[in-house]
C-alpha cells in the first residue's frame, strides 16, 4: 500500500544508502574480530547469519544506488514504489500522505467522465484552465460552460477561460481576516470591491472609484493589474478597510 515508508526522496535515498554501507562495515568488522579469536559451534553460527545479513544488505545497497542513479538521470525528486504515480503530498492542514491529485470533468446531463487528469499538487490551483479547456476540445464544442468549485479560484484562470469561450461559474473565496492579512473587517474584504468593466475601475464598498495604477507580477510569471485612489486618505471608514498607512 501506499505510505511514507515506500516513498523516498533525495535525503532519503541517501540516509538509507548511508545506514546500510555502516552495518555492512559493522558486520565486516564483527567477523575479522571473530577470525582473530577462537571459535566454536555457537560462534561459526553468528558467522553464518552474519554473512546472509550482509548479503541481504548488499542488495539493499545496489537497489538504493540504482534508485539515486535513477533520479540523478530523470531529474526526479522522490520515488514511490508502490504507486509510481503517487507523490508525497499535504492531505490537509495537519496531514501528509503519499497520493495523488486526480481531476475529472463531467458531464452535466450525461453524468460521464469527458476529461480526466493525474497530477502531483495538493492543491487545485491553475488546473481549472488545462481541464476547462481539455474538456472543450473532447466535447468538440466551440463554448463551454463549467461549473467549478472555489478552490480552483485563480483570477488569471478565469480571464483565460473567458478568452477561450468558456464560461465559468464559481463561487468567489470566502474572506478570512488573519493578522497576515491588512483588512481589519470582512465588510471590506477583496470580494466587496465591484469591478465596472465599461469604466475599468473598482468600487469600493463607501462607493469610491478605484482607477486602474500599474501592473505588478509580485514575482509570479502572470501579470496583475493594482487599482488605487486619493480617496482614502480622508475615508472615515479607512481604519476599517486597510492597516497600511499609505492607503490608496
Amino acid at each position: 500500500m501506499n505510505s511514507r515508508s515506500n516513498n523516498l526522496n533525495e535525503k532519503t535515498v541517501a540516509l538509507r544508502l548511508k545506514q546500510t554501507k555502516e552495518k555492512i562495515a559493522q558486520y565486516l568488522k564483527e567477523m575479522d574480530q571473530n577470525d582473530t579469536a577462537d571459535s566454536d559451534e555457537d560462534e561459526n553460527i553468528n558467522v553464518y547469519e552474519r554473512k546472509e545479513k550482509i548479503c541481504k544488505l548488499e542488495e539493499e545497497k545496489q537497489r538504493y544506488e540504482q534508485i539515486q542513479n535513477q533520479m540523478k538521470a530523470t531529474g526526479q525528486k522522490e520515488v514511490s514504489f508502490v504507486d509510481p504515480d503517487s507523490r508525497l503530498m499535504r492531505v490537509d492542514s495537519q496531514r501528509l500522505g503519499v497520493c495523488y491529485n486526480l481531476q475529472t470533468s463531467v458531464d452535466a446531463k450525461q453524468h460521464l467522465i469527458v476529461d480526466y487528469d493525474v497530477i502531483n499538487n495538493s492543491t487545485d490551483h491553475h488546473q481549472l484552465t488545462t481541464d476547462a479547456k481539455a474538456a472543450k476540445q473532447t466535447l468538440g464544442v466551440d463554448q463551454l460552460e463549467v461549473l467549478s468549485d472555489k478552490g480552483f479560484y485563480v483570477a488569471n484562470d478565469l480571464v483565460e477561460c473567458e478568452e477561450a469561450g468558456i464560461t465559468v461559474f464559481m463561487p468567489i473565496p470566502a474572506f478570512n481576516p488573519t493578522k497576515s492579512v491588512g483588512v481589519p473587517e470582512p465588510e471590506f474584504g477583496s470580494e466587496r470591491f465591484i469591478f465596472d468593466r465599461v469604466k475599468d475601475v473598482y468600487v469600493c464598498p463607501v462607493g469610491k472609484e478605484l482607477s486602474f495604477w500599474k501592473k505588478s507580477f509580485k514575482g509570479k510569471p502572470e501579470c496583475g493589474r493594482r487599482y488605487r485612489t486619493v480617496s482614502c486618505a480622508r475615508c472615515v471608514s479607512r481604519c476599517r478597510c486597510t492597516r497600511n498607512r499609505r492607503a490608496g
